[in-house]
C-alpha cells in the first residue's frame, strides 16, 4: 500500500468519525432546543437505529445489482449533506421523523463500504488497518470534546457548521479513493 492511499483511506476515517462526533452525540440536545418533544425526539432516534439495520442491507444489494463499490460511498456522504442539512432546518415532528430516516439511510451506507474498502486494500497492498483506523477513533474523542465545549459556551448552533464541514470534506475524500469492486457473494 503506498503512503497516498493510506492518507487517502486514514482521511475517510478521519472525516467520517468527525462527522459522526460532532452529530451523534448532541442530536437529541440540538432537537431539544428546536422545540421538539421527548417523545417526537425519541422517536426520531428509533427510526434511526431502524434504518441502521434495514439500509446496509439495501445498499449491499444495490451494489450487487449494479456492481458499485466506490460509488456507493460517495452517493451516501452526497446523500448525507442532503439528509442532514434538512434536519437543521425542520420544523414539524414529521419532517424531522422523515429526514432522521433519509440521513441514516445514507449515512449506512459509508461504513460497510468503507470497511470493505480499506480491507480489500490492506489484503492487497500489506497494509495495516489498524493504523488506518486509528485516526477515526483519535478524531471521534477529539470532536466529541470540542463540540462538547462549543455547545457549552456558544449554544447547540455549533453542531452544524462543524457537522456539514466534515460531511464536506468526507465528500471530496471519497473522489479520491481507489476504486473497488465488492467481491461477489457466491
Amino acid at each position: 500500500m503506498t503512503g497516498n492511499e493510506y492518507w487517502r483511506l486514514s482521511s475517510l476515517y478521519f472525516f467520517f468519525y468527525a462527522v459522526l462526533g460532532a452529530f451523534v452525540p448532541y442530536r437529541s440536545r440540538y432537537l431539544s432546543e428546536q422545540g421538539f418533544d421527548s417523545f417526537t425526539i425519541g422517536l426520531s432516534m428509533s427510526v434511526m437505529s431502524a434504518f441502521t439495520v434495514i439500509s446496509p442491507l439495501l445498499w449491499a444489494y444495490l451494489a450487487d445489482k449494479f456492481q458499485l463499490g466506490k460509488k456507493v460511498i460517495v452517493i451516501g456522504g452526497l446523500l448525507t449533506l442532503i439528509s442532514i442539512s434538512s434536519i437543521y432546518y425542520q420544523t414539524t415532528a414529521l419532517a424531522i421523523i422523515l429526514s432522521t430516516a433519509a440521513y441514516s439511510i445514507a449515512w449506512n451506507a459509508i461504513n460497510p463500504f468503507s470497511e470493505a474498502l480499506t480491507l480489500a486494500r490492506v489484503k492487497a497492498g500489506n497494509g495495516d488497518y489498524n493504523r488506518i483506523r486509528l485516526w477515526g477513533s483519535i478524531v471521534y474523542i477529539i470532536t466529541v470534546l470540542s463540540v462538547g465545549y462549543g455547545v457549552q459556551y456558544l449554544g447547540v448552533w455549533t453542531v452544524v457548521p462543524v457537522s456539514l464541514s466534515a460531511i464536506v470534506a468526507l465528500i471530496a475524500v471519497t473522489f479520491l479513493l481507489p476504486e473497488f469492486t465488492p467481491t461477489a457473494r457466491v
